[in-house]
């Protein structure tokens, strides 16, 4: 019975539902060129490439890629967004392994090669989970430690979580449009389902979470694939990705937040993303404890998706913060020119800074 009120609900909401659509983010942009061993590709350095399966848990592996670092230089670890996987970071990863440094890219449960290993999950894939397969992922492949960790979005979220759990395992997070809450216009939405549905089926007995969840999936099979056309194609995906976010919206930054380690955290905001609002990471700032705050800059011209959309930039700022880089760490706020090749402290000077066009090459 309770079904079937549900199925008639969608019914009369599906319409108003797919009014949302316009305001999904646009795709990610197509990568730049692979590194390493793909066809075409250029190698950039000698360093060890290793591409394999690391067991994290009983029955579990991830896939993992990690190129190693040349000698005294530091190794980022990336953290995928949402509907990622590790070739999201192709043009970053050339960047940085191009100076030296060792990255390690891998894809969670629930995302790219692990996914199509173990196929559509069953149920909600835990934050929690996931920060312990990372832990013992980056212990099995011996990354140094304390760890550089760079989280996009979803990966944002779970280095949040990383960070509160294990600080001393953390030397920068480094967070990028990050997960901080469920995105505005989509929590409100599924809120107002809840609410008439409460009018509708007074005696439905289902807990606030079983409806939440229920509507979330819908909003996700129905909408996510406007803005991120791979869930229609790949595998699984649509699954996976509900899953996926049925963990994280659990995450209260806000109860996180004002205990973060000093001196490591660091966020980058695309100056027009339109899914994490700059006004929605600008109120997660302020809760972040002041003495963990070291950078934030905007990052003028992109929206969510910034390490596609300028990679070389970027990937230049994070290299900046875990060699170091004494401003990096002196709590200033900077506007970050991407295409014109230069950045301003807020309140302060302007200096030169790695000249990234990809942006103009991709409209």
């Amino acid at each position: 019975m309770a079904h079937q009120e549900k199925a008639i609900t969608t019914k009369i909401f599906g319409t108003f539902l797919l009014i949302f659509g316009f305001l999904l983010s646009f795709k990610a942009p197509a990568q730049v060129a692979l590194v390493g061993k793909a066809s075409g590709a250029r190698v950039i350095s000698p360093v060890q490439r290793i591409q394999n399966w690391a067991a994290v848990a009983d029955n579990k592996q991830l896939f993992f890629d990690y190129i190693q670092p040349q000698a005294n230089k530091p190794t980022i670890v990336f953290l995928n967004g949402l509907t990622a996987t590790t070739e999201d970071w192709n043009g970053m990863t050339e960047y940085l392994v191009s100076k030296g440094m060792g990255v390690v890219r891998f894809d969670f449960y629930g995302q790219g090669r692990t996914l199509a290993r173990y196929g559509e999950p069953k149920d909600m894939i835990a934050p929690e989970n996931q920060v312990e397969d990372l832990r013992i992922l980056l212990e099995k492949l011996n990354v140094p430690k304390p760890y550089n960790l760079v989280g996009h979005s979803y990966g944002g979220g779970i280095g949040q979580v990383f960070v509160s759990k294990y600080p001393q395992l953390v030397k920068n997070l480094i967070l990028m449009a990050p997960y901080t809450r469920p995105v505005d216009w989509q929590d409100n939405w599924i809120r107002t389902q809840i609410l008439m549905t409460s009018y509708l089926y007074p005696f439905n007995s289902w807990t606030y979470d079983q409806n939440y969840d229920y509507y979330l999936k819908i909003f996700v099979y129905t909408m996510f694939p406007v803005g991120e056309p791979s869930l229609n194609t790949v595998k699984y995906k649509k699954e996976s990705t509900f899953r996926l976010t049925q963990g994280i919206r659990r995450v209260l930054t806000e109860k996180l937040a004002p205990n973060y380690p000093a001196g490591k955290i660091h966020l980058i905001v695309g100056a027009m993303d339109n899914l994490v609002l700059p006004y929605v990471l600008d109120v997660f700032w302020r809760k972040v404890n002041p003495q963990a705050r070291m950078s934030r800059v905007f990052v003028q011209g992109v929206g969510h998706y910034i390490n596609a959309v300028v990679p070389r930039f970027t990937a230049a700022w994070v290299s900046h913060i875990v060699s170091g880089t004494s401003i990096m760490f002196q709590g200033h706020d900077f506007l970050g020119f991407p295409t014109l090749g230069y950045v301003e402290t807020i309140g302060g000077g302007k200096f030169a800074f790695e000249k990234d066009e990809s942006i103009l090459s991709k409209k």
